[in-house]
């Protein structure tokens, strides 16, 4: 039954494909005979065109022959044919013809007959040499007189006359210049609402950081090149470390303390500076980040707002224009330079894993391409950020000590964390410096011999208090340091590591040097400086230089090459500028304590942040300037102290 319904409908098919094969030819038969009925319209027309048009020609022509043969004058009579054939060829005979007698003759047969040859005359020329006709030109500021239309007989007196006229000079009158017109003077809250609008007030702050940038350029424009100058007084060789500027504002950063410092990767001569909250002021926003400008350093080139504390900020690496900030409440939040004050993208509260402690550092690791931002609070959370999504982090990893690790003796296997660091050119494996004196190293991922989270089985041990800083050296030679990192502490000390190599590290089966399960101690230590060390960073540019800072109002300056013991050079801040130095009960000086530092990207300025809300730069001279065996002498060095780099 279903072979004949498909049959049917098979049979059924092929007849409408038939009958639409018919109809497609009856349409094509159809356009044909229209398309050739069109043709044979055209011809016919064309033809009858041509017939008209051979008409009216011939008409033409007759006319115009039978108007001058046939129409006579005054006085005559109309010729006949046989007079107009005289007269026309009198010495050419007819030729005889059999069919064509003289009576007979047309106008078409008299336009056939051929006429003589004409004869050829000898004649002699006779030429006539007429000089050139003189030319005349005319212009526009010729004017011709009346007198050149009199004779000879007439007077000359007015033709004298008005040439003596012309010799006279021509005195023109002044012609009076128009008024300007008058500008209505505005009122009092016209000026008002124009002073205090908007786009006034961009054009007014814009227009005044361009002034002040040119008032405050040191180039000296009366320089003479031409003269010789013959002074040999002393000239600074640039070895010292010194101060040069210093950044502070009455409205903002007083009351205050710097509690991050960056450098703009793109505009060498911005810097930026973090603050925390104004005990004294109620209105002013709790949280403040300032860009400096060191060519106009009376204020800030631009200004931003948190509702909370900033406790750190950083430019971002991969947008300059972007400014990252991490707050006292746990919010991350995102400026950009070229909106308001306001953030342009910030965290929930209430996100879930966001943060809910203090943010003290962060990171943006990765390339151009794939980055993602870093951060981690007291409570030990590190969470990680897409940059344009802040709604809730990527990834978010707990910090804390195994609960089977039979060396923990603490009450809480929690981890207060207060800074973190990234080895150059590593996204997963990070160190964390914690609240009791203990760097940790930590993976973001589980990996081949060791999961996700800290590694408490090799803790760097060698801090009595809290971890206030860690750094790693940067890549910026030939040879490869990046294993090495510092730490500072509460302690008064800095103190100098070598990073295990994360891969020999969890990897049990490998072998190394350092058990499992050993102790990491410091390659060296640094006991300088006589108050809490806040802060310690690489030189970018030279591999044995650091600088640090301390409560004390002092930046030590260390070059691992040439001393191990005691600073290359040192600088006091604070007292000595800005007024900011004070005298106890006992009469010495008591200076602002130094937070935070941060090298420029050339690595001859350091600016450094100060408690009481100022921020210095200072100049490292000949001391950051790398010669070319300095990577060797470092890595000497570093077997001096015991241990090979």
């Amino acid at each position: 039954m279903s072979d004949n319904a498909s049959t049917s409908r098979r049979r059924d098919e092929i007849e409408r494909k038939k009958q639409k094969i018919a109809e497609l030819k009856r349409a094509r038969e159809e356009r044909s005979k229209a398309l050739h009925a069109v043709k044979e319209t055209e011809n016919m027309s064309h033809a009858a065109r041509r017939k008209e048009l051979e008409d009216l020609v011939a008409s033409l022509v007759g006319e115009r022959a039978r108007k001058q043969d046939d129409v006579p004058t005054l006085g005559h009579v109309a010729p006949t044919l046989t007079q107009i054939k005289t007269d026309v060829l009198p010495s050419a005979p007819m030729a005889a013809s059999p069919d064509l007698d003289g009576d007979e003759l047309t106008d078409n047969n008299v336009m056939m007959i051929r006429k003589p040859a004409p004869k050829l005359v000898m004649t002699s020329m006779i030429t006539f040499e007429n000089p050139p006709q003189e030319k005349v030109y005319y212009e526009k500021e010729i004017q011709t007189a009346d007198s050149s239309f009199q004779t000879e007989d007439a007077d000359p007196e007015p033709a004298t006359k008005e040439a003596e006229q012309s010799t006279e000079p021509v005195v023109q009158e002044p012609t009076p210049e128009p008024e300007p017109e008058k500008l209505r003077e505005l009122e009092d809250y016209e000026r008002d609402m124009i002073l205090h609008s908007e786009p006034f007030q961009d054009f007014f702050d814009r227009s005044a950081k361009l002034i002040e940038r040119a008032l405050n350029s040191k180039y000296d424009v009366l320089t003479d090149y031409t003269l010789t100058d013959d002074f040999q007084g002393d000239i600074d060789t640039g070895k010292g470390v010194k101060h040069t500027i210093t950044f502070s504002d009455d409205r903002w950063t007083k009351n205050r303390s710097v509690t991050d410092i960056s450098w703009s990767p793109r505009h060498p001569e911005l810097l930026l500076a973090s603050y925390n909250k104004n005990q004294s002021s109620i209105s002013d926003p709790d949280g403040v980040v300032l860009i400096w400008n060191l060519h106009a350093p009376e204020r800030p080139e631009f200004m931003f707002h948190a509702q909370s504390d900033v406790t750190a900020a950083c430019f971002s690496e991969f947008h300059p224009h972007m400014v990252l900030g991490g707050t006292y409440s746990g919010q991350i939040l995102i400026w950009d330079t070229r909106t308001k004050r306001v953030p342009v993208l910030k965290t929930p509260l209430s996100a879930a894993g966001a943060h809910t402690h203090p943010v003290y550092s962060m990171h943006v690791v990765g390339t151009q391409n794939a980055h993602s931002l870093v951060t981690c609070s007291t409570d030990g959370t590190v969470c990680s950020w897409q940059m344009d999504m802040l709604a809730h982090p990527q990834e978010v990893l707990e910090l804390a000590h195994s609960p089977m690790d039979s060396t923990n003796l603490r009450p809480t296997n929690e981890i207060a964390v207060t800074t973190l660091g990234f080895p150059a050119n590593e996204t997963t494996t990070f160190w964390v410096g914690t609240e009791e004196g203990v760097v940790y190293q930590a993976n973001r991922y589980d990996r081949a011999g060791g999961k996700a989270g800290i590694n408490s089985l090799e803790p760097y041990v060698g801090h009595d208090g809290n971890i206030t800083s860690l750094h790693f050296h940067p890549l910026n030679g030939p040879l490869d340091f990046s294993d090495l990192f510092l730490t500072t502490s509460v302690d008064w000390t800095v103190n100098l590591w070598k990073a295990k190599n994360p891969a020999k590290q969890n990897n049990l089966a490998t072998a190394s040097t350092t058990p499992v399960g050993t102790t990491m101690r410091p390659l060296c230590t640094f006991e300088e400086s006589d108050d809490y060390v806040y802060d310690a960073k690489w030189s970018p540019v030279h591999p044995s230089v650091f600088a640090c800072v301390d409560g004390s109002g002092i930046l030590d300056v260390y070059d691992l090459n040439q001393e191990t013991e005691t600073a290359s050079a040192s600088v006091t801040l604070g007292g000595n500028f800005g007024n900011s130095s004070s005298s106890n009960s006992g009469g010495t000086t008591a200076f602002a304590a130094l937070n935070k530092l941060a090298w420029d990207k050339s690595g001859a300025k350091i600016g450094v942040g100060a408690a009481d809300g100022k921020v210095h730069v200072v100049d490292v001279g000949e001391i950051g300037v790398p010669k070319p065996d300095s990577w060797v002498q470092f890595q000497k060095t570093l077997a001096e102290m015991g241990h090979g780099a």
